[in-house]
């Protein structure tokens, strides 16, 4: 155990770590150049880096299917219960931490930023209310998997046959039909049609479904077949998860997001059986970054906005990228180990009160 811990590089049989960091910064710089000159200044880019979110439902799949093999006794409500204590607590912070900007900057009550945004602090704002915008509004993702998340969950453990045979496959085939009809792209989050047709909640069943195959065919291929041509798989994953990225930059029709997602989910298979690119996911550089990325993920917006009383991000400069990632990172951090030690405190006291119980 000792050896372990001196140990620079920790073995991994995916290169998960990777891509989740690669795709955070990615959809951070999508925001940062969101609100500036950049698509002016540089008409040949295109608004399109907004399809990272989906490689994050597509993996949350896959994790969620491992999850409910792992764990077969645990219920719905157990597991959505301990998504929720899990996400939670760094998702609470960001949320206060942008009311405190907006109070400070504005000069006007607190109160008068939560009461109108109670359902986003409760984690709800994608329940088809088509309210927007939103106080933070990357945490649109957040509520919308949750939601996702317990429905399928509820279907694989109370009808797990009847969903991976018939509710899963068809009913992937028409939201996807629908998003395709209806949007013609993987763009939208706030567009609530019909008693339920909420946009952000459909792209996450979408994007966990087809998770949950990815994964189901990953565990089969690893059971069955024994790859003989391990680079291929690091090969295939890095043109894809390089590639998409680079031709969404300079190509703007929108129905190439529906391929983008067929491919997330070659890319993530290959990455589940990728054990070269494993070795460097887990390093301990790239593992404490993705240990902090959702953490990072959920600063960002506040980092914008307190970076723009000192900068004129209206205006580009391609200096503020390098600048942005690393203040948002260390900011991540700093959010990320003080919530760790505020969870870890709140459980020591609840602890105390029933040994005195």
């Amino acid at each position: 155990m000792a050896s372990e811990k001196r140990t620079v590089t920790k073995y991994c049989d995916n290169s998960f770590n990777i891509w989740r960091i690669l795709f955070t910064i990615m959809i951070m710089v999508f925001h940062l150049s969101d609100g500036s000159t950049f698509y002016d200044e540089y008409p040949q880019f295109s608004y399109h880096w907004y399809i990272a979110v989906e490689f994050f439902f597509v993996l949350s799949g896959y994790l969620l299917m491992s999850h409910a093999e792992k764990h077969p006794e645990e219920s719905s409500f157990e597991y959505i219960k301990g998504r929720v204590c899990r996400l939670y607590p760094e998702y609470i912070a960001a949320f206060l931490a942008m009311v405190v900007l907006k109070t400070v900057r504005k000069g006007l009550n607190p109160i008068k930023f939560i009461v109108p945004n109670w359902l986003e602090a409760l984690m709800l704002q994608s329940i088809g209310t088509n309210k927007f915008p939103y106080l933070n509004n990357p945490a649109w993702y957040v509520s919308a998997l949750l939601i996702g998340s317990y429905i399928i969950y509820y279907l694989l453990k109370n009808y797990r046959r009847l969903y991976l045979e018939l509710l899963g496959p068809v009913g992937g085939l028409a939201v996807f039909a629908y998003l395709y009809r209806t949007y013609r792209d993987l763009q939208g989050f706030t567009d609530t049609k019909g008693f339920f047709l909420n946009q952000a909640v459909l792209r996450s069943l979408l994007g966990l479904t087809i998770g949950i195959y990815v994964y189901l065919i990953a565990e089969w291929f690893r059971k069955n077949w024994e790859c003989r041509v391990p680079a291929l798989f690091s090969l295939v994953e890095t043109g894809i998860f390089v590639g998409v990225p680079v031709v969404a930059l300079f190509i703007d029709d929108k129905d190439y997001d529906f391929i983008f997602l067929i491919l997330f989910a070659i890319g993530i298979f290959c990455a589940s059986q990728d054990r070269i690119l494993g070795k460097l996911a887990g390093s301990r550089p790239l593992s404490w970054l993705a240990e902090i990325s959702y953490s990072t993920y959920m600063i960002h917006f506040v980092i914008m906005l307190l970076i723009n009383k000192y900068w004129d991000t209206t205006m580009w400069h391609w200096w503020h990228i390098p600048v942005y990632i690393a203040v948002t990172i260390v900011a991540g951090a700093i959010m990320h180990y003080c919530v760790a030690v505020i969870v870890k405190l709140i459980k020591k006291i609840g602890v105390f009160r029933k040994k005195n119980d």
